[in-house]
């Protein structure tokens, strides 16, 4: 009997525990208590126990980070109560409690991704100081530094933009989505980003701006065997869905150069951060003359990216990622003749008003999660802040691209 325990509930829908749970298998969820009636109903009948852990005393939100000393009393509770010290797995492929869940296999000696690897894929200051040595351009960056600013604000903007630029990104070394994100174009938004006090919050990096165009790379690998590799494009920048743009991915077609360029630059970043099991979710931005690495999560990619592929290739990589984690037999890998485009709209009247107008070539599958009333009243600020998730079909490519395009054209008066 295994043992398996998931830290939070996010994500949880996505898994497929028909493929991937022996019937002797027991599952356990570590979930804040304020988020315990939000566990997926499909899904609790696979769990054999929800354990609700009280909210952490101070939490920056708006993902929440678990207190360390209740979860780890809560997992050695859950390890003597089924006596599976030696065969028990923590899992997490929720990003703000990945190193949180390592530290705990750590201390107890477990299997699975330790502190000082899941650090890499967690703070973006070290990932990209551990790529300096390799062929892989990465921004010029640097960590912000909250004395300097208060030292001299004028002094301290004049110092990174002498070394990153007229425009530069500010944004939170360890957070995901978008979170807290800023884009500098002079003093005043400096200025603005500084009495604003996040830094206070969460440590914070200072990045060159890049303008490109941004895509993302899936990588599925087993002991540094590449199982799955995919790459796409992305509509825009995660930090402008809360100015009203729709967020979608378009798959790359095989015989596209870009693409292998890509994937190659992908996975030689997967293997310096010094990972050779599980799925990795990749961003990089692509200029005239450059691919960029932006950042990687060592997660399956969020939104509907995951249903995307599922769609086009029989395999859930929430699953196929839970596979590889605990060395189990893995699913087979089969293309089949569709091709999928995901999206996630923004709480954005104008926007939604223009995509219900907008004639799509493809067939579009919308899971409206607000009413039309709560729509009028406010606008997203985030990528979790989703008015709706939609699943574009066809077995036309061109339909696909060209309903991308569309999608991408939504919402660019208001950003």
């Amino acid at each position: 009997m295994k043992v398996i325990a998931f830290v939070s509930h996010r994500y949880i829908d996505n898994y497929d525990f028909d493929l991937s749970v022996e019937p002797s298998d027991r599952l356990i969820a570590f979930v804040l208590e304020p988020f315990v009636n939000q566990f997926p109903e499909n899904k609790k009948r696979y769990f054999h126990e929800i354990v609700a852990i009280p909210m952490p005393t101070k939490n920056t939100g708006p993902l929440i980070r678990f207190d360390y000393s209740i979860l780890r009393n809560s997992v050695e509770n859950v390890i003597a109560k089924y006596d599976c010290k030696n065969n028990f797995w923590l899992m997490c492929v929720d990003e703000v409690n990945m190193s949180l869940s390592a530290r705990i296999r750590d201390e107890l000696n477990l299997p699975g991704i330790k502190e000082c690897e899941a650090l890499l894929f967690q703070n973006k200051i070290l990932m990209k100081n551990h790529l300096e040595n390799s062929s892989i351009q990465v921004p010029t960056y640097e960590s912000f530094n909250s004395n300097e600013a208060k030292s001299d604000l004028n002094i301290y903007y004049q110092k990174l933009k002498n070394k990153l630029g007229e425009k530069f990104v500010l944004k939170p070394s360890s957070y995901t989505g978008s979170f807290g994100v800023s884009i500098v174009k002079s003093f005043d938004d400096f200025n603005s980003f500084f009495n604003s006090k996040v830094f206070d919050l969460h440590e914070y990096e200072a990045e060159t701006f890049i303008d490109g165009d941004l895509y993302h790379c899936d990588i599925a690998m087993r002991n540094k065997e590449i199982l799955f590799s995919e790459c796409c494009k992305y509509t825009c920048p995660n930090n402008d869905f809360s100015k009203g743009k729709v967020i979608a991915s378009l798959i790359l077609p095989d015989e596209l150069p870009l693409k292998s360029h890509l994937s190659n630059v992908a996975t030689e970043a997967v293997i310096c951060l010094g990972a050779i099991n599980g799925v990795f979710h990749v961003e990089l931005f692509v200029t005239s003359d450059e691919i960029y690495f932006l950042e990687v999560a060592a997660r399956p990619a969020g939104g509907l990216v995951a249903k995307m592929y599922e769609k086009m290739f029989d395999i859930n990589l929430f699953t196929l990622d839970f596979g590889i984690h605990l060395n189990a037999d893995l699913p087979r890998i089969k293309r089949n003749h569709s091709f999928c485009l995901q999206a996630l709209l923004p709480i954005n009247k104008h926007v939604i008003d223009h995509f219900n107008e907008t004639e799509f070539k493809s067939h579009v599958n919308t899971e409206w999660l607000i009413s039309n009333a709560e729509i009028t009243k406010r606008n997203s600020k985030s990528v979790v802040d989703v008015a709706g998730k939609s699943i574009f079909y066809s077995n036309n490519y061109e339909d696909i691209k060209s309903d991308f395009y569309k999608l991408k054209a939504l919402g660019v008066d208001s950003v």
